[in-house]
């Protein structure tokens, strides 16, 4: 049977509030990891998202994990793909790699369907902290709690220089 990798930034990342989905799909823990190139990952209250923007003001990091190519169909319903994630390839750095130019290529991630509601935060060091929210069924059960729809505005990445953080 094929197997894809998936690249998890937010809630679905061990100790997380919707790790047991991966759990429950088979999936299997490969590595620590971060983007190649620089993103921007966003708050949005009860979980992050990655911006589709091809640059930002620091990599994301996260996890990387296999499963089995017929979990990705369940996995994407849990996201909300396509209408609120979008399901992407990254170029990853592999954490504790000695090779400055290994990265991991066509690894999946999910990447946000929509401009970012107002209401987002920036993650300017580019690691999700919180556990996010236990979500029964999956991410569209809570994007109703979020301004998506309405005066939404895209969140633009700092454009170099040096990034001045929120206090």
């Amino acid at each position: 049977m094929q197997e894809a990798r998936i690249f998890v930034y937010g809630t679905l990342m061990r100790d997380a509030a919707n790790h047991r989905v991966l759990v429950d799909l088979g999936a299997r823990f490969v590595a620590t990891a971060r983007t190649l190139a620089p993103r921007t990952l966003v708050d949005l209250g009860p979980y992050p998202a990655l911006l589709r923007d091809a640059q930002g003001p620091s990599a994301v990091h996260g996890e990387v994990w296999t499963l089995a190519e017929p979990a990705l169909a369940p996995l994407d319903a849990f996201e909300g793909c396509p209408t609120l994630y979008v399901r992407e390839l990254v170029e990853l750095s592999i954490d504790g790699s000695t090779d400055e130019e290994s990265f991991v290529e066509s690894v999946w991630t999910y990447v946000f369907a929509r401009p970012a509601p107002t209401s987002a935060k920036v993650i300017f060091e580019g690691k999700y902290r919180a556990k996010g929210h236990v979500l029964k069924i999956d991410a569209t059960e809570v994007s109703e709690l979020l301004d998506i729809g309405g005066e939404n505005q895209e969140i633009a990445a700092p454009a170099g220089g040096k990034v001045r953080r929120p206090r």
